[in-house]
């Protein structure tokens, strides 16, 4: 299945990397992240650089029966960046007993000469718990 990057808006492009992602599209997934990306993923000391080994480290994780998920909490943009705060999660195919792994991450775009934005930095884990989990955590 062939795509191309057509974000036209920084809110469209996690749509758009989910919409890949769960086709199983590598190569449309390598166009939603500048040649020069870099996915800072849920695990230690490890960055994925480059938009082609991002979508095999994607792919990876959909050969693994993970489902991905993001909820957009937040677009800040100026010009031509912008940061997205998102909720994501990483399920396994048809379970029904919640997310394996979630967190909330900031995205950094970039719109490039063409019209398309597309992702220049991802990191994947921010903080340990949405501000909705640490809320209901505080005593009362």
């Amino acid at each position: 299945m062939q795509r191309e990057a057509t974000a036209h808006s920084p809110e469209e492009l996690p749509t758009q990397l989910e919409d890949a992602f769960l086709v199983g599209d590598r190569r449309g997934l390598a166009e939603l992240f500048d040649e020069r990306a870099v996915l800072a993923p849920n695990v230690a000391n490890v960055d994925v650089r480059g938009s082609d080994a991002i979508a095999m480290f994607a792919a990876a994780l959909r050969a693994a029966d993970r489902h991905y998920l993001g909820q957009v909490r937040r677009v800040v943009q100026t010009g031509d960046t912008a940061a997205v705060v998102l909720d994501w999660s990483l399920t396994a195919r048809g379970s029904t007993d919640g997310p394996h792994e979630r967190g909330r991450g900031v995205d950094v775009l970039r719109r490039g000469g063409d019209g398309a934005w597309r992702y220049l930095i991802s990191l994947m884990q921010v903080c340990e718990q949405s501000k909705e989990e640490q809320c209901e955590r505080r005593p009362p």
